[in-house]
């Protein structure tokens, strides 16, 4: 419409031109009459591009409103993480839109997060604790994420819609670093599974030393494995593995350099034979000690294996917030 506009604007002017050009060339007088016909054309082309200006100017009215309809809100206090250690720790973050990916904490400190979700938006999320890091937080000594998958992480995946619901988890089943907890705050939650997530005695210390990976005697070179993460260079303690982690972490950080798919690991990661919820439940995955320490230690409300969602997955209704605290115990 725009383009049709100008061009009709030119027509009129080169029609104009035209007829009254032929009368200046026949009698010199009318040579005033050839300017007014471009006169006439250039109003009629100055006219086309005010039209077409203002007829721009509505359509990007148009559409900024669309966009800011299609933005997400911005929902203040979704997450609160809250250090109760007797050193800084880093709160890193995977999946928040113009939030800060790593978040400094003093002890006894508190942030809290904006989640930015629309109406109908999803946004899965993962937190998890960093210590010993540089100013920037890091190279870290416990929690990077770069070295290892072990982490007390939170995963949690947010929804406003109507009749939709958010989901959480402390996915302990890469392993952990600090003793972490969540508790859930939604005031217009109508289901049960909308309940706290605690593992305070959770720590390093606790972490098996003599954890019997030989699937039930098939690998005997496999029984008694020390599940401790250890710092490379200083042999410092810094997290626990998870049996499958132990198998599978790379020797350089003290697994064993298995692939998932190895049948030495199946039984543990849940793969091959033990693939699926029922198969790997029938396997020895949840009777390991390090199954039964995190069952313990966190009361049944954390996932200690690929599958262990009978125990780890929490669900709430309407708007939820969330308080993640690192060494709940203080």
């Amino acid at each position: 419409m725009i383009g049709t506009t100008g061009m009709d604007g030119g027509r009129g002017g080169r029609a104009g031109a035209a007829g009254d050009g032929g009368t200046a060339r026949g009698v010199a007088t009318a040579g005033g009459a050839g300017r007014s016909g471009t006169g006439v054309s250039r109003t009629r082309r100055t006219a086309a591009r005010f039209a077409a200006s203002g007829l721009l100017a509505a359509l990007l009215a148009v559409l900024v409103a669309a966009l800011a309809g299609l933005a997400p809100a911005v929902a203040a206090d979704r997450l609160v993480v809250r250090n109760l250690c007797a050193f800084p720790v880093w709160i890193a973050q995977e999946g928040l839109p113009g939030t800060e990916a790593v978040v400094r904490l003093a002890p006894k400190a508190r942030k809290s997060l904006d989640v930015a979700i629309g109406d109908a938006v999803i946004l899965p999320t993962t937190v998890w604790p960093k210590a010993g890091c540089d100013r920037n937080g890091e190279n870290c000594a416990i929690g990077e994420r770069r070295s290892a998958s072990v982490n007390s992480a939170l995963e949690a995946t947010w929804c406003s819609a109507e009749g939709c619901r958010s989901w959480f988890s402390l996915e302990l089943n890469g392993g952990y670093t600090l003793p972490v907890s969540v508790e859930p705050k939604a005031a217009e939650n109508t289901v049960a599974g909308c309940s706290p997530a605690a593992c305070p005695a959770l720590t390093t210390n606790a972490c098996p030393r003599s954890e019997d990976l030989s699937t039930g005697g098939r690998f005997p070179k496999l029984a008694g494995q020390d599940l401790r993460m250890r710092n490379p260079k200083s042999r410092e303690t810094i997290g626990c593995f998870t049996p499958c982690g132990k198998l599978t972490a790379p020797e350089r950080l003290g697994g064993l350099g298995f692939s998932k798919s190895d049948r030495q690991a199946q039984a543990y990661c849940c793969t091959g034979a033990f693939a699926g919820s029922e198969a790997c439940r029938a396997g020895p995955v949840d009777r390991t000690k390090y199954a039964k320490l995190v069952d313990k230690a966190c009361d049944g409300e954390a996932d200690a294996w690929a599958y262990d969602r009978a125990h780890g997955l929490h669900t709430c209704t309407g708007p939820v917030r969330l308080v993640y605290t690192v060494c709940p115990k203080g």
